[in-house]
């Protein structure tokens, strides 16, 4: 059980990423959004964060391999860096790089999240290992 001030810097991270998720919505769906009023923001939710941080803390527990949940009801992200730091800009860097990369699921993921009305709900999780490296988990749906 993380302490109070463990589970404000998980929370913190979480709205920080979702916001930054919601702007790369924004910019990718720019012009679906012209005099649109009715736009479905991300938003913050109980289940997907507990889905991400269950996910990110078996990551950790493993401590030396990178894998999806395999939970089909949602969509995933998942991130990994060698060291215990990771700020949210630095984690949906890592996201959208996979845009371009061969892996079909993580490219659809990513587009999915980008999506001007779908998904509506996330959550964000990270935990680090005793290693010190760090697992960032996005779950949506």
């Amino acid at each position: 059980m993380p302490t109070a001030e463990q589970q404000a810097a998980l929370e913190d991270f979480a709205d920080e990423e979702i916001y930054l998720v919601n702007s790369m919505r924004v910019r990718a769906n720019n012009v679906n959004y012209v005099n649109v009023s009715n736009r479905n923001m991300l938003v913050k939710d109980a289940v997907n964060m507990g889905y991400a941080e269950e996910w990110a803390g078996i990551l950790a527990e493993r401590n030396g391999y990178i894998s999806h949940s395999g939970g089909y009801n949602r969509g995933e992200n998942v991130a990994y860096n060698s060291y215990a730091i990771m700020d949210p800009i630095s984690a949906l860097n890592q996201f959208y790089e996979e845009i371009s990369s061969e892996t079909t699921g993580h490219r659809n993921n990513i587009l999915l999240q980008l999506q001007a009305n779908y998904p509506t709900k996330m959550g964000c999780s990270f935990k680090i290992s005793a290693s010190n490296n760090i697992y960032v988990v996005e779950e949506f749906n």
